[in-house]
């Protein structure tokens, strides 16, 4: 590979980090460095910019003329970025410029935006819907990937970093009081202490729940050493999206974590909720035509890899009839 095309990668990718929004202090300081490092830097980041700025164009003549014509329902497409796993921190130029092409990609089920394509080009692990993954990590943790779930790794010789970007992820991990593990989301950060713990990162909240150990727990905004909470085995934490903390409660984690087994467990479950979390191991999506009684709950064992029985089952409780599209692409109630 050439220099210049070695720097167009790299601005590329480092323009996809600042707009994640979510730098830390230390790559803050890396791009500085990257980007003062010569005119070529400059100049191959500015391109980036361009490149991107026209895109968001780009999608606003899209989504007007997918408003006013109700006939399209896809777009083809040589490689989709949900299928995008465990890319290495550098991407090449082309597919960088067919997955900004895409920004905006209709499908029978919706719209996938600039924020997961982003999510896709800047992920190290991710899962799709339904799926799991495992793996060990250089330092010895062990990290498994739940349903839908994307990460990045940031680690160097000082510090050991987890981004959530989305879903849930559970780590067995292996301690070194020199070079902390820390699992960063939107909402806060959890610390491993010698210990095994789940974090999960929704639209709102980040929930902690601990196996084993203890987990030091810090909300967004708190540059106090001192953390909001530790956690020890059988207790969680919800910090939510303005970064407020609520106290640790107990849990069974075990019953909680039990997809860690391939078991989805519901007690006293309202049945919208367990439709939802069903709705996550499901490789396509449930689409609700009736209404449920809003008091009514329900208490089961499910296999998460024969998801559309427990589908049926969760329906039947009110009465209700599920039908499946051919390849699981919907599980109609109604």
């Amino acid at each position: 590979m050439s220099l210049e095309k070695k720097i167009e990668n790299e601005a590329q990718t480092w323009l996809l980090r600042v707009m994640s929004d979510d730098m830390t202090n230390e790559e803050q300081q890396e791009f500085d460095i990257w980007f003062n490092q010569s005119q070529a830097h400059k100049k191959a980041y500015n391109k980036a910019q361009q490149v991107w700025s026209k895109l968001d164009i780009l999608e606003d003549d899209f989504l007007s003329d997918f408003e006013n014509n109700s006939n399209i329902t896809q777009i083809e497409q040589n490689q989709s970025p949900s299928s995008i796993k465990n890319k290495p921190a550098i991407y090449q130029y082309q597919w960088f410029k067919q997955a900004a092409a895409i920004l905006v990609c209709v499908t029978g089920i919706g719209l996938y935006y600039k924020d997961e394509v982003i999510i896709n080009l800047t992920a190290d692990m991710k899962t799709a819907q339904g799926e799991q993954t495992t793996k060990l990590l250089s330092d010895g943790t062990k990290l498994t990937l739940n349903t839908d779930s994307a990460i990045r790794l940031n680690y160097s010789k000082q510090f050991r970093r987890i981004r959530l970007l989305k879903g849930e992820i559970y780590l067995e991990a292996k301690t070194n009081p020199n070079r902390p593990l820390i699992i960063e989301t939107n909402q806060g950060s959890a610390k491993a202490v010698g210990t095994a713990f789940a974090v999960q990162q929704t639209s709102s909240n980040m929930l902690v729940t601990v196996t084993e150990g203890t987990v030091a727990v810090k909300k967004a905004g708190n540059h106090s050493p001192k953390e909001d909470a530790l956690l020890r085995l059988n207790q969680s934490i919800s910090l939510g999206i303005n970064g407020s903390s609520n106290q640790a409660y107990n849990v069974n984690a075990s019953e909680n974590l039990a997809w860690r087994v391939g078991k989805i467990i519901f007690k006293e479950k309202p049945i919208s909720q367990a439709l939802n979390e069903l709705d996550r191991y499901f490789p396509g999506k449930i689409i609700k035509l009736t209404v449920f009684n809003q008091g009514a709950k329900i208490n089961g064992v499910f296999q998460k890899d024969k998801i559309q029985d427990a589908i049926k089952a969760v329906a039947n409780t009110q009465n209700k009839t599920v039908s499946f599209t051919p390849g699981n692409y919907l599980a109609i109630i109604k």
